[in-house]
C-alpha cells in the first residue's frame, strides 16, 4: 500500500521423494525406518508436526518440511539487495526440532511452541499460535497416568478454554460501570457467570467472543492508524496481544492506547460491549440474554457452492447445525462471520484414536 516493491521467493520441493517417503512411512516397522521416511518427506511441499508412537514404548515428535537457513530473523521483510538477508540453503532434516521419548512420558503438538527450548532454528516465537491449546493438552495428559482410548477421545472433543477466565475477569472489571437493568448489564452478568466452556449451550461464550472482536479495532486502529490497525486487529496477532494487555494491568501498551484513543480502556470496553450485544441479539434472533447460545451463533454448514444460492440453496444443504469450540480449544475451529452466524471454515475434520496395546 505504500508503493514499495516486494519480491517473493518460494521453497522448491521434490514431489517424487516426498511420495516415496510417504509410502515408506506406511511400511515402517521400526523407529529408525520411520524417521528415515520422514527425512524423505522433508523434501516435499508441506511442513507438518508429526507425532508417532512405537509399540515398544517409544514416542516422538518430529517437524518436517524444507525450511530456509536464514542469516537474520525471518519475521520481517528484508532488503533483497542486502547480502546478509539472503537464504543459505535449507536446514537439514536432522536440524529440525524434535522430541524423543521424553522423561515426562508425554508428547503433544498443537501448532504452537511444542518445545520452548527448541524452536529457534525454524521460526521466531511470534510466528507461533498462542500456547493455549498446547497448555490445555499437556495439563490433561499429565493429570493422570491411566489414560485410555476413551479419555483420549474426550480430550480430542475438549472445548474448555483454560486461557479464558483471566481474560473474562478483566473484561468484566473494565465494563463495571455499565448501567444497571440494561441488556448490556445482563450481558455482562452472563459473561461473569461463564465457566470458559465453548459448548454449544454456553450463554457467555458469544459474549466473550464478540466483546473481544468489537474491542480489537477500538484499541488498535487509534494506536496504529487505519490501514495497519485494521490489518493487525483482524489478523492472527491482534487477539493474543489484546488478551495480554487485558490480563496485565501494568502492560505499557495500555497507556499508549488510551493516549491514542483519547479515552480510557474502560470506555472503549463499554462501547465494545454495546456493539457485541447488538451483534449477538441479531445472530440469536432475540435480545433476551438468557436465550443466547454459542451454538446459535457458530454453525457448521455442509453443502456445495450451489447451497449458497438464495431461494434454492437450502434444498442442497446436507447439514446446518451448532458447532462447539473456538480457535484455541483443543477441539478447534475457525469461522467466518457472515453477518448473522459464524460459519465454521477450518476445524478438526477427522479423529482416529487407537489403543496401541491392542493394534
Amino acid at each position: 500500500h505504500d508503493g514499495v516493491d516486494l519480491a517473493l521467493r518460494f521453497v522448491s520441493a521434490d514431489i517424487a521423494t516426498y511420495v516415496d517417503g510417504y509410502l515408506d512411512l506406511a511400511a515402517s516397522r521400526s523407529v529408525d525406518e520411520h524417521r528415515a521416511a520422514l527425512a524423505k518427506m522433508n523434501e516435499g511441499p508441506f511442513d507438518f508436526n508429526h507425532v508417532y508412537a512405537h509399540r515398544d514404548g517409544h514416542i516422538g515428535w518430529e517437524m518436517f518440511g524444507r525450511l530456509p537457513r536464514r542469516a537474520k530473523d525471518g519475521l520481517f521483510v528484508r532488503d533483497a539487495h542486502d547480502p546478509d538477508a539472503q537464504w543459505n540453503g535449507y536446514l537439514d532434516f536432522a536440524e529440525n526440532p524434535k522430541i524423543s521419548s521424553p522423561d515426562g512420558g508425554v508428547v503433544a503438538s498443537a501448532n504452537s511452541v511444542t518445545d520452548p527450548a527448541n524452536f529457534a532454528p525454524i521460526a521466531t516465537r511470534t510466528h507461533f499460535e498462542p500456547s493455549y491449546r498446547q497448555d490445555r493438552i499437556e495439563a490433561v495428559l499429565t493429570s493422570r497416568s491411566d489414560h485410555t482410548a476413551a479419555t483420549m477421545s474426550a480430550l480430542h472433543a475438549d472445548v474448555l478454554a483454560d486461557y479464558a477466565p483471566p481474560v473474562r475477569d478483566a473484561l468484566v472489571a473494565l465494563t463495571g460501570e455499565v448501567a444497571a437493568g440494561t441488556v448490556a448489564a445482563r450481558t455482562r452478568e452472563a459473561l461473569a457467570a461463564w465457566d470458559g466452556s465453548f459448548d454449544v449451550d454456553a450463554v457467555g461464550a458469544p459474549v466473550f467472543f464478540f466483546l473481544q472482536q468489537r474491542l480489537l479495532p477500538l484499541v488498535f486502529v487509534p494506536l496504529l492508524g487505519s490501514h495497519v490497525g485494521k490489518r493487525f486487529a483482524t489478523g492472527r496477532r491482534g487477539l493474543p496481544r489484546l488478551q495480554r494487555l487485558l490480563v496485565d494491568a501494568a502492560d505499557p501498551l495500555r497507556a499508549a492506547i488510551e493516549r491514542a484513543a483519547g479515552r480510557s480502556l474502560s470506555a472503549l470496553a463499554l462501547e465494545a460491549l454495546d456493539a457485541a450485544c447488538t451483534r449477538i441479539a441479531y445472530g440469536c434472533g432475540t435480545d433476551d440474554v438468557a436465550l443466547w447460545r454459542w451454538g446459535s451463533i457458530q454453525r457448521a454448514r455442509l453443502g456445495g457452492l450451489l447451497a449458497h444460492i438464495p431461494g434454492i440453496g437450502n434444498r442442497l444443504v446436507a447439514y446446518d447445525g451448532p458447532y462447539p469450540g473456538d480457535d484455541y480449544t483443543v477441539n478447534p475451529n475457525r469461522g467466518l462471520d457472515d453477518g448473522k452466524h459464524l460459519r465454521v471454515l477450518v476445524s478438526g475434520t477427522s479423529r482416529f484414536v487407537c489403543d496401541l496395546s491392542k493394534p
